[in-house]
């Protein structure tokens, strides 16, 4: 006859007595502190992502901006010249371009809200940089600033480019 060496675990066991869910309770302590560190990676990712989306809108003002002031230079300095931007603003002081004017006009769904304007800055006579000293034919300098600004739709994302014109004409 073989005798059986297994323990038994029943109610009555000296060992089931001794355990008092000791397991149980470390193993909630351990998921709770998984559980905490699982939603401050979440909440995280969440905030890391958000800034490389304003960063994408950012940049993408940015380079909206940039080109509609390359787009204007452009179109002002290609044969046939088109210096009637520049006599305008030389009469008004500043002008702002409709959208319809613009060089990359926005659709309709566009977020981004564009505007471009020209202000006259000031005139400066007399010998220009690269002229003769003696030079028979004075000039007058005329200063001008294009402005371009793009902004992004119900947020603070705007960007504001500018440039500096130096158109010179005889002096009359």
């Amino acid at each position: 006859m073989q005798h059986d060496n297994a323990v038994t675990l029943g109610e009555k066991s000296p060992l089931y007595s001794k355990q008092h869910g000791s397991v149980l309770v470390i193993c909630l302590v351990m998921l709770t502190i998984l559980t905490i560190i699982a939603i401050g990676t979440t909440t995280d990712i969440g905030f890391q992502s958000n800034m490389a989306r304003n960063s994408q809108f950012r940049l993408n003002a940015f380079n909206r901006s940039l080109s509609e002031l390359n787009g204007q230079y452009q179109k002002m300095v290609k044969p046939p010249q088109n210096e009637a931007l520049l006599e305008s603003a030389l009469s008004a002081g500043k002008v702002t371009l409709a959208a319809s004017d613009l060089t990359q006009a926005p659709a309709e769904d566009d977020p981004f809200t564009p505007e471009f304007s020209v202000s006259y800055l000031n005139e400066s006579k007399g010998q220009t940089p690269g002229e003769m000293i003696a030079s028979a034919t004075s000039t007058v300098t005329y200063r001008f600033e294009f402005n371009s600004i793009v902004t992004l739709k119900n947020t603070g994302i705007r960007s504001d480019q500018s440039i500096g014109i130096n158109r010179i004409a005889p002096k009359e």
